[in-house]
């Protein structure tokens, strides 16, 4: 009220920064310098405190900012740091991991050299086996028999001993065939067909033909087995003449061996069963019947040292079938090889 009263009617104010400006411009227009100077320097005055005062907070207000900004790129230089400890530790550790694994390497390549080295060796003894071991044994087994054809008569121990070396040198042809087989059908890719039963069948017998005459044994065949087998010939012969090989020498002394041979289809699968009625097998040596060289022991050439029946589940194996034991000691022995569908026809 009283600067209302005091001031013309109509004074802007708005310009000033408070009141003290406000008296010295009315003061100035009442021709009061001197009223008017003091006043202009008490607004001057409070206009430098004010500024001061607002100089001081924006100073503290950029400090504010400027230290913000100082912590955040502290940090990020330690992310930074601990990215670049991370970097450096992942980069001895593939560093670590590079030269074991060149390492391990230079060892598998020395490791391969000397596989190819024995592989070498055992095809180089493969050979020996096939061509000069047989053909020693073969020409004994072929002088006992002409010696049993001869017309001129010999005692019955000398005809037993002649029989005898006849079978062991027979055994033995067999046991080199079966490591030959053995060693070809690991992970060997072979050619198959189809091949005709009966045929398989006539040459498993016809090999047999003297293992079958001097047991006194016999091997019956279905006769309503497929006409055809889908593999390969040389070892379906091979499958098939171990496993009924087998079940004649593994027979009871006071027993002629008999050997069935059936077959179960249908729609899923095909099913050869091989049934003896020999000395059987124990029940905790059936799973580990398949494993190469089973047998405990080496007793004769005439036992065998185990291959059979690995080689037999080598050849199921590459033609995608499976073979089963089954057996009941003292009794008899049954042999199952089960086939996926399209094999028999």
């Amino acid at each position: 009220m009283g600067r209302k009263t005091k001031f013309p009617k109509g004074t802007d104010f708005s310009t000033y920064l408070d009141v003290y400006g406000q008296l010295s411009e009315c003061f100035e227009e009442l021709g009061e310098i001197d009223s008017a100077l003091k006043w202009m320097k008490v607004d001057n005055q409070k206009f430098r405190e004010i500024s001061r005062s607002h100089d001081v907070d924006m100073q503290e207000f950029y400090i504010d900012q400027q230290k913000e900004v100082i912590e955040e790129k502290h940090r990020s230089i330690v992310k930074i740091r601990w990215f670049a400890i991370l970097l450096a530790c992942a980069s001895l550790i593939v560093l670590f991991l590079w030269r074991k694994n060149k390492g391990i390497n230079k060892e598998l390549f020395k490791k391969n050299q000397s596989l190819e080295y024995s592989l070498e060796t055992m095809e180089n003894f493969s050979h020996i086996l096939s061509h000069d071991l047989k053909a020693t044994i073969h020409s004994i087994r072929n002088l006992t028999e002409n010696i049993l054809e001869e017309d001129e008569p010999i005692s019955e121990d000398s005809k037993e001993s002649l029989e005898l070396i006849h079978l062991c040198s027979s055994n033995s042809i067999a046991l080199i065939t079966n490591i030959m087989v053995y060693i070809r059908s690991k992970n060997v890719e072979v050619r198959k067909e189809h091949v005709e039963c009966k045929e398989i069948f006539s040459s498993v017998e016809s090999n047999l033909l003297y293992e079958i005459e001097h047991s006194k044994g016999s091997v019956i065949i279905a006769d309503d087995f497929p006409k055809t087998i889908f593999g390969n010939k040389i070892l379906l012969i091979q499958l098939f003449q171990n496993l009924i090989q087998n079940a004649i020498k593994y027979r009871r002394d006071d027993v002629s061996p008999l050997v069935q041979v059936s077959f179960i289809g249908n729609e899923g699968f095909g099913e050869v069963v091989i049934m003896d009625n020999g000395m059987g097998i124990k029940a905790h040596k059936i799973d580990g019947l398949t494993e190469a060289f089973a047998q405990s022991e080496f007793n004769s050439i005439e036992k065998g040292i185990g291959l059979g029946l690995s080689i037999s589940r080598n050849i199921i194996d590459i033609h995608d079938g499976e073979l089963k034991v089954s057996s009941e000691h003292g009794k008899s022995t049954t042999i199952s090889l089960i086939s996926p569908k399209g094999t028999f026809n």
